[in-house]
């Protein structure tokens, strides 16, 4: 008797020893987004956002899981440099200092257009940024714009004419200060603004004041992260035919999106 005690405790010992192995195997990619909807959403709103679902079924097919962290971008940022954080999805490649060292992939998950944004009963319009002067731009803290727009909100932000925002919900909060008057327009990617347009029923408060170019966004792992290239190289070769595929669209028109859309 005192013998097979002994085997059954060993079997079970052996048992939790196995699933111990097994739990540290798992590959956790750990994903973080700010209310930057539809790339990535607030959970509270029953959505993660469009960038961590195709990343769940890429990256998944290679074994890792995925978990999405929702934080503000600022603390993305210091998340992703201190190593707590994995991957942030959107960024811009060219010129940004926020991720000179970062793994990024070479297929954007989006590429839309840049656009500017006033009340729609303004007539103004962006034509250079000489015409920023005329009013007064809100801008999001911490997001990288393109080197004009940075440069003249460097030479601009202590003298009244630019509003810096620093919020959980940087772009909702945006229409709502331009809506009353806080500033005059602000610049943003045109999906992120059309979809809270809708969200929020301000499309006739709020129109198109010019669109200024298309900005590739990357997905970004931070560098010594072990499976970025892996992922990166499947993500190149998979992530364009997954969004034409029926699982890719119907992810896209759950956020009221299309390939068109978001590949301008």
């Amino acid at each position: 008797m005192h013998r097979l005690k002994q085997v059954i405790c060993g079997l079970a010992l052996s048992a939790v020893a196995q699933l111990t192995l097994a739990d540290q195997a798992k590959k956790t990619i750990v994903i973080a987004g700010d209310d930057y909807c539809p790339l990535s959403c607030n959970p509270a709103s029953g959505q993660n956002g469009f960038a961590y679902e195709f990343a769940q079924q890429l990256y998944g097919q290679l074994g890792w899981e995925v978990r999405y962290e929702f934080v503000p971008f600022q603390r993305a940022l210091k998340y992703f440099k201190e190593g707590r954080v994995d991957l942030i999805p959107g960024a811009a490649k060219d010129d940004n200092p926020h991720f000179a060292q970062a793994a990024l992939s070479s297929v954007a998950v989006m590429s839309p257009r840049m656009c500017f944004y006033t009340r729609a009963q303004e007539t103004w319009t962006y034509q250079s940024t000489a015409s920023l002067l005329q009013g007064r731009l809100g801008v999001i803290a911490g997001y990288f714009y393109w080197p004009e727009l940075l440069s003249y909100i460097a030479q601009h932000q202590n003298d009244g004419k630019v509003d810096s925002i620093a919020a959980d919900n940087p772009i909702e909060l945006s229409m709502r200060k331009l809506k009353a008057g806080r500033f005059d327009y602000f610049a943003e990617l045109r999906p992120a603004v059309e979809y809270q347009l809708m969200k929020l029923r301000m499309k006739e408060a709020i129109r198109e004041a010019n669109c200024v170019l298309s900005l590739p966004l990357h997905m970004a792992f931070r560098p010594d992260f072990a499976g970025a290239k892996e992922l990166n190289a499947h993500w190149d070769k998979h992530y364009l035919q997954f969004l034409k595929s029926p699982q890719g669209i119907a992810i896209l028109q759950k956020y009221g999106l299309s390939i068109k859309s978001i590949m301008e």
